[in-house]
């Protein structure tokens, strides 16, 4: 049974503040779901080898159980990324975002069904309130666009979050190893997607196995800065804290891609959006304070 230790959620909402660059480099490279998936773990894997290497100087191996969990989160992971992307061409990035973002409601709940992992109270009385700071951030307020949501679009939408969910429950189970892997696990499940894209962007025919440049750089700049920094802070959140309690300080991505957007996008969220930007800081800041006692992933 592993508990939740010091600096467990600071790592959670750093992996967070990074892994909200990516949508915002993903505008950038300019190309398919598929091939940002595929490309910023294959050019992910080297940096995560290196690190790998250096950590097998430790003690210790991955056991077949954390393997079998690194091949089936990266599984979803793939999936993840490519139902989002498919979420925004059917509803619009603002709505997708909401619904993706849903995948806190599934891991506090999946946590609690499969592994009993109950949330605290503090985090259930303020999901509410990051929600709804997230439904501000998305832009959707006053639009009127929920007339005309289209439904594979909302199903894209709460299936990437579902897939989100369950990778994060995933990569949470290998928190109780004796022996903790982050970067040998992070770079079996960086392949497992890259693999995972790989066949769904040939299934589908939108995988473009030569990116041209710029699009490259931009994909080697999310490799680095999502696949290999960002999801090994959080990987390494999740061994010192709680599923949920993680996936609440995830709640801060949208806020990074809205900021990040409009520095270097030129998009400029209207003052409603801001003021959810202020909530959802302010609501994961205190929910992602350690709360008395410890709390357990198992």
């Amino acid at each position: 049974m592993v508990r939740a230790g010091p600096g467990g959620d600071a790592l959670a909402v750093a992996g967070a503040l990074v892994t909200g660059a990516s949508s915002t480099i993903m505008q950038l490279a300019g190309t398919s779901a598929s091939t940002v998936a595929f490309y910023r773990c294959l050019y992910a894997l080297p940096f995560l080898l290196l690190l790998a290497r250096r950590e097998s100087k430790r003690p210790g191996r991955l056991s077949p159980r954390q393997a079998a969990l690194g091949v089936g989160a990266g599984a979803f992971l793939a999936a993840d990324l490519i139902l989002w992307f498919d979420s925004i061409r059917g509803v619009g990035a603002g709505l997708a975002t909401v619904l993706q973002d849903s995948q806190v409601m599934f891991v506090a709940a999946g946590g609690w069904l499969a592994f009993g992992t109950r949330p605290s109270p503090r985090l259930m009385r303020l999901l509410p309130v990051m929600l709804a700071g997230v439904w501000l951030v998305s832009g959707q307020v006053g639009g009127g666009s929920l007339r005309h949501v289209a439904i594979q679009g909302t199903l894209s939408g709460v299936a990437s979050a579902l897939a989100y969910a369950v990778f994060l429950l995933l990569i949470g189970r290998n928190a109780d190893s004796r022996h903790q892997r982050n970067a040998a696990f992070m770079t079996l499940v960086t392949a497992s997607t890259a693999v995972s894209a790989f066949v769904a962007g040939a299934a589908t025919g939108t995988l473009r196995l030569v990116p041209t440049w710029p699009s490259a750089g931009w994909l080697i700049l999310l490799a680095i800065t999502t696949q290999v920094l960002g999801w090994l802070l959080i990987a390494t959140a999740l061994t010192r804290s709680t599923s949920a309690q993680a996936s609440v300080a995830l709640l801060l991505q949208p806020t990074a891609a809205v900021l990040l957007a409009w520095a270097f996008l030129s998009e400029r969220p209207a003052p409603v959006q801001l003021g959810g930007v202020v909530i959802v800081v302010a609501a994961a800041t205190v929910a992602v304070r350690s709360g008395p006692g410890p709390a357990t992933v198992d």
